[in-house]
């Protein structure tokens, strides 16, 4: 969605990041193939496929289950989101 919303954008004459800052969520590999390359917020697909299996499996046998599960991610700053644009910094 983030590839198409870039798409988009440009065909309307608005410029990533200067007058748009563009981020997607899943860091597929065209992400670095797109112009500018976009940022994107990388998540552990293997361990969330495995926490949802197991969270299946424990309510198909009835048991409790977590109210929230926490899942790390990691925000990878490519060029739709210069860090200029920022009012953070991150490394």
């Amino acid at each position: 969605m983030a590839i198409g919303a870039l798409q988009a954008l440009q065909e309307r004459g608005r410029r990533v990041p200067e007058d748009v800052i563009v981020t997607g969520f899943d860091d597929i590999e065209e992400t670095r193939a797109v112009t500018p390359t976009l940022t994107t917020v990388r998540c552990p697909w293997h361990r969330l496929g495995r926490d949802s299996l197991d969270l299946m499996l424990s309510r198909l046998a009835g048991e409790p289950l977590a109210e929230q599960i926490l899942m790390p991610t990691e925000l990878v700053c490519r060029q739709s989101a210069a860090a200029s644009r920022w009012p953070m910094s991150y490394g």
